[in-house]
């Protein structure tokens, strides 16, 4: 049976192809995205951030929500016992100061 203009088949065949022109686009060998990513990876640490990426989906995925409960609690109990320290004002300060003054830690454009 000969396809019409009319027929079904043609609109449906052509929206997929467009869709898979737009797949192609997005995501082909000389997409944007693709060059993003290869960029990244091509930074001296791009591969840290990349695997620490990584590395943090697959704790998601392993931790369960109890476990996230007991380190959060960990973490801001630790805080707060820092800040309540008589000398966690100063180790803070000293912190601070030397992130502040550090000029590679503000530094981002070096490459």
């Amino acid at each position: 049976m000969p396809t019409t203009a009319t027929s079904p088949v043609r609109p449906r065949v052509l929206r997929r192809k467009l869709r898979s022109n737009a797949l192609q686009r997005a995501f082909g060998p000389d997409s944007a995205l693709r060059e993003r990513w290869q960029r990244l990876a091509d930074h001296p640490r791009g591969e840290v951030v990349l695997g620490a990426g990584v590395l943090g989906i697959l704790t998601v995925l392993a931790v369960p929500p109890r476990g996230w409960a007991a380190i959060g609690g960990g973490l801001f109990g630790a805080a707060a016992w820092v800040v309540r320290a008589p000398i966690g004002a100063v180790v803070i300060g000293i912190l601070l100061a030397k992130v502040w003054s550090d000029p590679e830690v503000l530094d981002d454009s070096t490459s």
